[in-house]
């Protein structure tokens, strides 16, 4: 009959365990099976007891192997299940010729790139017009024998530099 246990835990039933100390507590407290009038301090004694053995033996219990594992393998079917579920999803989705939450992120990530380009071109360009006209306005206080001469070897000449 001890193979036959309700319990996966090893030992004695958590359940039981609480209950047997609960009342282990309150026969040693000296209250007696019915009480005829209870009073405000009994019954606050009472629920103190009750919640302080109920406080021990979750802690007892929360830190237990056997609790842990528990946790451990709900963790991981949870995982597992959400994986499961996932994939069905997309399955379904590309049966259906929809896209999936993977489809739109990538694209969101594409165009983030593109906009990133986009926004260091636009810059570098800025940069040379600022540049250009910095040149331009520098030109005309320059006397009129040292400006370069413009036409197509001027053009030529500022590609090179």
């Amino acid at each position: 009959m001890a193979g036959d246990h309700p319990f996966p835990f090893a030992g004695k039933d958590p359940f039981s365990a609480f209950w047997q100390d609960f009342t282990s507590r309150m026969m040693a407290a000296g209250m007696p099976a019915q009480p005829q009038n209870p009073s405000t301090e009994m019954l606050n004694n009472m629920r103190r007891m009750f919640f302080d053995s109920l406080a021990r033996h979750s802690e007892e219990f929360m830190k237990s192997e056997q609790f842990l594992q528990g946790m451990k393998q709900a963790m991981d079917a949870g995982l597992a299940w959400q994986q499961t579920i996932n994939q069905s999803m997309q399955k379904t989705l590309s049966a259906a010729q929809m896209p999936t939450r993977g489809d739109t992120d990538h694209i969101a990530l594409l165009v983030r790139g593109l906009e990133d380009r986009l926004l260091s071109k636009i810059e570098e360009l800025s940069d040379r017009v600022a540049s250009l006209e910095s040149d331009e306005l520098g030109e005309t206080a320059k006397p009129a024998a040292r400006r370069p001469a413009k036409g197509k070897n001027a053009r030529s000449r500022r590609s090179a530099e």
